[in-house]
């Protein structure tokens, strides 16, 4: 059933737009039967889109201008290491300005990305094994286009695993958040400071959220540092995704916000990062109606209850379950 919503509203757009920033008019009609992946990528015209190896995982943050950086991690890019493909906020998103091999191996699931405010790619090992028996960071430069690490570190964090969640406030100190369980009950904040070169904590702390989890929430850092808690779904008050907002000032234990979004359930196939205030929910598949990775970003001003734009971008589909079959 989702497959076929998806598809229906792929018919009702006029046109789709392309890698190469070209447009093709989109198929009005066509009799479909929806039994797998190709068939929900029917709509498609041919040449039109690429899906990535099965498994292929890709990580998305922001950097200071807003650009969207896409992160394929692996099992295998055609460089042989993890790379940065970046999609500039000036074009919507259509536009590459870096395509890039990174200083760093293939990644996979036990690596989390985070972009400091200097626009340096911090990579998060969290385990299950890693040289100092700790949770490290390996910052990659923007000055080297991600070709140089500055630094390679243990940090004072024991292993992180998928219970886990990173994001890096205004001053670049890496928040941790324990989605659960925990030893308070609640959703906790543990604070690395970038001072120490994250080997030193300055807050532990329980939240006023509730225990989240890997599969239904994500998290996301707002220009005020206040921590940004996406329900993605599979259920709601509001029967939409939802954004419950902790703030700052009360050291996480306080909500600021707690309001539903235009977007519907988005609990496979989405990532989320913010421009500004803005929330960019980031479709990477398995389908999509412009049948390429796509952007909804959500308006802070409105409190997420507006989109800013909605729109294919220039990066083929970026879900590892968008692999033909």
């Amino acid at each position: 059933m989702a497959f076929c919503k998806i598809i229906l509203l792929a018919l009702a757009i006029t046109q789709v737009h392309v890698a190469d920033g070209s447009m093709m008019k989109a198929i009005k009609k066509r009799n479909l039967t929806v039994t797998g992946l190709p068939d929900a990528l029917a709509h498609c015209p041919t040449g039109t889109y690429t899906t990535p190896p099965c498994g292929q995982e890709w990580a998305f943050v922001t950097d200071s201008k807003n650009n969207l950086v896409a992160i394929k991690k692996g099992p295998q890019t055609g460089s042989g290491k993890t790379e940065v493909h970046r999609l500039t906020a000036a074009s919507n998103y259509k536009t590459f300005d870096l395509q890039t091999a990174t200083a760093l191996q293939l990644t996979d699931k036990n690596w989390d990305f985070v972009m400091d405010s200097k626009d340096n790619l911090v990579a998060i090992k969290k385990g299950p094994k890693t040289g100092s028996g700790k949770t490290e960071v390996h910052r990659m430069t923007a000055a080297s286009n991600y070709l140089q690490f500055d630094l390679q570190t243990g940090t004072g964090m024991q292993y992180a695993g998928e219970n886990w969640a990173f994001t890096m406030d205004s001053k670049d100190n890496l928040v941790c958040v324990l989605k659960g369980p925990s030893g308070s009950g609640k959703t906790e904040v543990h604070r690395l400071t970038a001072a120490s070169n994250y080997k030193n904590f300055n807050l532990h702390t329980a939240t006023g959220l509730a225990y989240s989890n890997a599969k239904d929430w994500d998290f996301a850092m707002d220009p005020k540092d206040n921590l940004v808690c996406i329900l993605k779904g599979p259920s709601s008050g509001s029967g939409k995704t939802e954004v419950h907002k902790l703030s700052a000032a009360s050291s996480y234990k306080d909500f600021n916000l707690h309001t539903s979004t235009a977007l519907h359930y988005t609990t496979e196939g989405w990532a989320f990062a913010m421009a500004n205030d803005d929330v960019v929910a980031i479709l990477k598949g398995p389908a999509t109606g412009s049948c390429m990775t796509e952007v909804h970003k959500l308006s802070g001003a409105a409190n997420y209850g507006k989109f800013v734009f909605q729109t294919g971008t220039g990066l083929g589909l970026s879900a590892g379950a968008s692999c033909g079959r």
